[in-house]
């Protein structure tokens, strides 16, 4: 019975955020099949970032302790950050690349955040069915974890839309490119960083939960204003 608490408590926040997106998208919704594919994408891209990890040469190692606040933003972008939203972003260009159901810039979301999903998903569970004090750590990543890859997830969804069905030349298309994995590295790096800084007490969870739930909001709205106008 307690390892299914466990399981429901990690996979809980996923289906509540994943619910709300296809809420968010109800008026020409995706096919099942391809909700799936992205959700098995992000679950792959899991896979991706463990082979990463294992074959990094040791020089590059920033899994040992880091004490200064430099060393700490190392391992944030350059350990977490890059390579995590590097396989999320490979997953969705397999998703979409010959997705004849990606047909407006508002599905490049939709997708991208079943990828960050099944991503945040599987990460839970793996950390949830570890942890001794299993109902604070599923609180504690509800709150914040599963959030941050919902947040990355909709700004590099955004931007891939952007690029995809907005394209301009020279510089201004690299830019369009380039954006599309750097937002969301500055924002997850950004988030780790204070996560290993601030430890996450009481106080700051509150607050970043809070702040997050704001954002989730703001951003929907937000990119779906700008698509809206693009479109118009």
């Amino acid at each position: 019975m307690s390892e299914l608490l466990k399981i429901l408590s990690a996979v809980m926040p996923g289906i509540l955020l994943l619910t709300y997106i296809l809420w968010a998208d109800r008026k020409q919704p995706e096919p099942w099949q391809l909700i799936v594919k992205g959700l098995v994408g992000g679950v792959i891209a899991v896979g991706v970032l463990r082979l990463f990890w294992r074959y990094l040469p040791d020089y590059f190692d920033w899994t040992m302790v880091h004490d200064t606040l430099i060393e700490d933003v190392r391992y944030a972008f350059l350990y977490a950050a890059v390579p995590e939203e590097m396989a999320k972003l490979l997953m969705l260009w397999v998703v979409v690349s010959r997705n004849s159901y990606f047909d407006e810039p508002r599905d490049g979301i939709v997708y991208a955040v079943c990828i960050g999903l099944g991503f945040a998903t599987l990460e839970n569970v793996t950390y949830i069915t570890r942890a001794e004090d299993w109902v604070r750590v599923a609180c504690l990543r509800a709150a914040l974890s599963v959030s941050a890859h919902y947040l990355c997830a909709v700004l590099m969804g955004y931007y891939y839309a952007v690029a995809r069905f907005w394209r301009v030349k020279g510089m201004r298309r690299l830019w369009q490119l380039v954006r599309i994995l750097l937002i969301p590295v500055l924002v997850h790096g950004t988030y780790d960083t204070a996560a290993v800084v601030l430890k996450w007490g009481p106080e700051a969870q509150i607050v970043s939960t809070i702040v997050e739930c704001c954002l989730i909001t703001w951003l929907h709205h937000h990119c779906y204003q700008l698509v809206a106008r693009q479109v118009g």
